[in-house]
């Protein structure tokens, strides 16, 4: 196989705005000051976690695995299962129940149902618990509205609906995210899934740099982590030197690229799905079809270059694959030092 052929990053074609330009952040100003990132330094995994809606026994597979990595799974609650066994983990009807027989509670991971996930996410909150991860996909996007209003409200974290997880590797490991394929480096993932969350782990250490974070935010339309928590957090992180950012062309947050443009201190690189797309074809998703094309004509255009374009316009550095990653990471941090 042929090396890839990059064009050289260098301070002469670096982007302008780039980060690197802009090496002391200031009071947020613009549409980045409207964002509430106020919650964004609130994880602490020091805290016993609880998982909800874990009826099922392949359940047990990710709490043995976190288990493995210091995380102190103390109890499972969903309603009305019956145990049949004597199990490890302690199984209750009630998050109630279950800090009453375990003490303080962290996180609780929740698995319930799509339709169940709003009830057992304020359930947690009534307890005191103020931190959860939604593993559960396809929540009712007016369930997340209001589960959102609720967060804010009582300064709640929240990753999901649909979120895989946060890993730290060797470290920590939280979700379902599976910890063989991340090492120990330091830069930091944010997907939006886990497939090519892996994937860019797997280029990474293949070069040998290795992960400082990998975070899966959720899978559904409507999440509850807004990107820029995580960017500040992977910013004041001393263990990362550069971010990795996964996203589709039709889910770009331009507030969050506002943000790094202007406030983030590191380098960081954008993979956008579908650069491997024909350009000579449009692709749309059958709801804009459904609701625009029967009525309006639709501008045939490439929406992955145009949204190619503003990406750079804010200073990321774009990947067109996942193996270039590893080596645009090294021309950013070979830049930086200098």
């Amino acid at each position: 196989m042929k090396p890839l052929a990059l064009s050289p990053v260098t301070k002469a074609n670096y982007p302008k705005n780039n980060c690197l330009t802009n090496r002391k952040p200031t009071r947020i100003s613009g549409i980045a000051s409207q964002l509430t990132i106020s919650n964004s330094m609130n994880w602490n995994f020091q805290y016993p976690i609880i998982l909800q809606g874990t009826a099922k026994p392949t359940w047990l597979q990710y709490i043995s695995q976190m288990e493995a990595y210091g995380v102190d799974v103390v109890a499972r609650v969903s309603g009305g299962y019956q145990v049949t066994k004597k199990e490890k983990t302690p199984i209750f009807n009630l998050v109630e129940d279950a800090i009453q027989a375990v003490g303080e509670i962290g996180t609780s991971m929740i698995f319930a149902p799509p339709d169940q996930v709003l009830d057992a996410s304020l359930e947690a909150i009534a307890s005191g618990i103020k931190q959860l991860i939604i593993i559960t996909p396809h929540v009712p996007p007016l369930d997340t509205v209001e589960l959102l209003k609720v967060a804010q409200a009582h300064n709640i974290a929240i990753l999901g609906p649909g979120s895989s997880g946060i890993t730290i590797p060797e470290k920590y490991c939280l979700g379902t995210l599976q910890p063989q394929y991340f090492r120990p480096g330091n830069v930091g993932i944010i997907s939006y899934g886990k497939a090519l969350l892996y994937e860019v782990a797997w280029a990474l250490n293949e070069a040998k740099m290795g992960q400082s974070w990998g975070i899966s935010l959720g899978q559904d339309k409507i999440i509850c982590s807004h990107l820029v928590q995580w960017l500040k957090i992977l910013d004041e992180d001393d263990s990362t030197e550069a971010i990795v950012l996964i996203q589709s062309a039709q889910d770009i947050d331009y507030d969050a690229l506002e943000f790094l443009s202007e406030f983030t201190t590191k380098p960081v690189i954008c993979y956008v799905i579908g650069s491997q797309t024909p350009t000579d074809k449009v692709f749309r998703q059958g709801i804009d079809i459904l609701n625009n094309h029967l009525s309006n004509s639709i501008p045939a255009t490439n929406s992955y270059r145009k949204t190619i374009t503003t990406i750079k316009k804010f200073g990321a550095i774009v990947a067109n694959k996942p193996s270039e990653i590893p080596q645009l990471v090294n021309q950013a941090l070979n830049i930086a030092s200098d």
